[in-house]
């Protein structure tokens, strides 16, 4: 029995196992994301047979002067702002905060955005559907209170994910997500046909700077 409580112990301080209190040790799975078109966290999630849940922090009417030059609007255009944390098979994987320009998402006010992929209300509530945009990815050590909501050790790195989302020409969706380094990696499939030698439109707009 020391023995087995010894192996336990190990597989859980190399990240291959997790102790949850009340109900066990269990085996920690890690979610994989393919690269190179438009997902969802939630996809991710549920795909790799775990149950995605969310809480939201918040749902608001405000204005962000940051937010909104991303979204290339004056600095005191109302935004919608959209702010949760993401769960699977109830541990937090991602602290995720979407704003939108209120004069197209305001109806999502109404909406329960607890429940599915909200591009998915945004086309049916506020007719506006994502159909392309940028996503960069680094890596980055969250701030105290993000490794507590994320039940993260001080010092583990996130992913640090901005996406900014169009709907034909104009800016609609700047989102800023931290998500679990430890619990999610991306994947990236290629050939010498893809295309790789690309340059997404952010990286031409900082190299013109």
């Amino acid at each position: 029995r020391h023995t087995a409580r010894d192996a336990v112990d190990r597989l859980c301080t190399d990240g291959l196992l997790e102790r949850r209190r009340g109900r066990g040790t269990f085996v920690r799975p890690e979610f994989e994301q393919p690269t190179g078109a438009l997902y969802s966290l939630f996809r991710a999630v549920e795909a790799q047979g775990a149950r995605q849940t969310i809480a939201l922090r918040a749902l608001v009417e405000c204005t962000d002067p940051w937010a909104a030059g991303q979204l290339d609007m004056d600095s005191d255009a109302p935004l919608i702002l959209i702010d949760r944390i993401r769960l699977a098979d109830g541990e937090p994987l991602a602290i995720d905060r979407v704003w939108l320009p209120a004069d197209v998402a305001r109806p999502l006010l109404d909406a329960d955005v607890t429940h599915g992929v909200l591009y998915h209300e945004l086309a049916a509530r506020c007719s506006v559907t994502i159909v392309g945009g940028w996503e960069r990815i680094r890596p980055a050590i969250p701030r105290p209170d993000e490794s507590a909501v994320l039940r993260m050790s001080d010092g583990t790195a996130v992913f640090a994910i901005e996406r900014m989302g169009r709907s034909n020409d104009r800016p609609i969706e700047w989102r800023v997500s931290k998500v679990r380094g430890d619990r999610y990696s991306f994947v990236t499939n290629w050939n010498p046909r893809t295309g790789a030698d690309r340059i997404p439109t952010w990286q031409r707009r900082q190299r013109g700077r």
